[in-house]
């Protein structure tokens, strides 16, 4: 079943990415003017999730592609690459026919003929052979024609004419048989007339220039209808790359939107239910597990005395019947909201607390502390070696990151606050842990970490060496 889940497109959407995929994929289809869709977000906001995931899924009744640019960043033009990707990856989808068959030689054929007659530094080169101009110095040698005999002159014209037609028709014979071969493979998969889709991953990973080229081969050499590319990129720091490369004054931003009709922003705001999913589980199995006297906002009015108890405020996190958050979630919200991780940091965080866990004894493990150490090494990692040296660093944690507080029924408590009296007892001897513990009249979490760390003062205090080896995990 867990083999089968895994196969599923979408099975681990935890962002309501599905949603946004269908949502485009109508709008797609009904728009015949749309054709380079740019799927535009921040680097670590889950675009290679949300591209193959919707590839995964939309592959079942369309023609497909999946084009991984970083991948192929090493390579000379990035249309070799390309087509070489459609090739191998239509050639599964189209059957093996004599007549596939031929129509996969053909476009293979007419793709080396367009690289040939429209890649510019291939031109440059026959224009040079058959005419003995470079084509940089034409502007110059075209000068000069007036003291070349007028039969020379004559057919050094004409050749670049004939040239710049031939690159023409090529382009033209290519995109007709692109069309040819993205036709067959609809009625392989029995598909109605709809559009092929050709997504493109991680292209602002790539070189400047190669990202380029990429996007002037789709914008001049892949314009057919029935065919349309999703490409994902953090377009902003794309742009910014290539103004280094190109200078501040290149507008790159312009540059770069005139090869899309289209643009997508990816909405990261709600992590609620990525933390559900991802610490999934029954609540009440839960609130042990963190080590804090975490309270329900809806059944902790019968915990405390009426004098005591205090409702959570706008800036808690808590459990209650509509959220139905467990403890973990709620200490991973809080930590997510205060620290503000990209989401591709907070998958490598989840996978780094667990081996902590891994690592820890059951009935000693701190959720909490531990959580907090490797999202605060993760945020800033300078801050974290000077909070574990003293109180002083802490203060500079809470003017950097402002604080959630977490609900205990008889307080809202910062998690910096709660943070303080691990660190506390971390530079504190047993003993002085103790003594803490006897004098303490204070919220019922700070008995709660004053007694964890006593009872398991050795195991708690190799917490920081614990982070430094998880932390590694990448």
């Amino acid at each position: 079943m867990e083999h089968l889940e895994q196969q599923t497109p979408w099975a681990k959407d935890c962002m309501d990415r599905q949603r946004v995929a269908k949502f485009l994929t109508r709008h797609l289809d009904q728009s015949p003017h749309i054709k380079v869709l740019n799927i535009n977000s921040e680097w670590g906001s889950g675009k290679t999730f949300f591209v193959t995931e919707w590839q995964r899924e939309a592959k079942e009744n369309r023609v497909c592609v999946y084009f991984d640019a970083w991948k192929h960043d090493y390579t000379g033009d990035p249309f070799v690459s390309l087509v070489a990707t459609i090739k191998d990856q239509l050639t599964d989808q189209i059957g093996r026919s004599a007549k596939t068959k031929k129509t996969l030689a053909a476009f293979t054929k007419s793709a080396a003929k367009t690289l040939l007659a429209a890649t510019p530094v291939i031109v440059k080169g026959l224009v040079k052979k058959a005419t003995a101009i470079d084509a940089e110095d034409l502007a110059i040698a075209t000068e000069g024609l007036e003291d070349l005999p007028s039969d020379a002159a004559e057919k050094a014209i004409e050749k670049l004419i004939d040239s710049k037609k031939e690159a023409l028709k090529s382009v033209e014979d290519f995109k007709k048989v692109l069309l040819d071969l993205l036709a067959e493979a609809a009625k392989n998969k029995n598909s109605d007339p709809i559009p092929a889709y050709i997504f493109i991953d991680e292209l602002d990973r790539c070189r400047p220039t190669f990202a380029i080229e990429l996007l002037e081969r789709i914008k001049h050499l892949f314009d057919i209808p029935l065919c349309k590319f999703i490409i994902a990129s953090d377009t902003t720091q794309l742009a910014h790359s290539i103004t280094a490369i190109y200078g501040n004054g290149f507008e790159s931003h312009k540059y770069l939107k005139r090869f899309f009709d289209a643009e997508f922003e990816l909405d990261n705001t709600n992590m609620e239910n990525w933390v559900k999913t991802v610490f999934a589980g029954n609540y009440r199995d839960s609130w042990t597990a963190i080590a804090l006297p975490l309270a329900s906002s809806d059944n902790d009015r019968h915990a405390f005395p009426s004098e005591k108890r205090v409702n959570p405020d706008q800036n808690t996190i808590a459990h209650n019947k509509t959220n139905k958050l467990n403890a973990r979630q709620v200490v991973i919200l809080a930590m997510l909201y205060t620290f503000d991780p990209q989401l591709r940091e907070l998958e490598k965080l989840v996978s780094q607390i667990q081996a902590f866990e891994e690592n820890c004894a059951k009935d000693s493990f701190q959720f909490f502390w531990a959580a907090y150490l490797l999202f605060l090494k993760d945020a800033d990692r300078n801050l974290y070696r000077a909070f574990l040296k003293g109180d002083e660093a802490a203060k500079s944690v809470e003017g950097k990151f402002p604080s959630m507080n977490l609900h205990f029924g008889d307080s809202n408590s910062s998690i910096h606050t709660i943070a303080g009296w691990y660190l506390r007892c971390h530079r504190s001897t047993r003993q002085e842990v103790r003594n803490f513990l006897s004098r303490e009249q204070g919220a019922s979490f700070i008995s709660e970490i004053l007694n964890n760390f006593y009872n398991h003062y050795a195991q708690i205090k190799l917490y920081p060496a614990l982070v430094d080896l998880a932390h590694r995990l990448d």
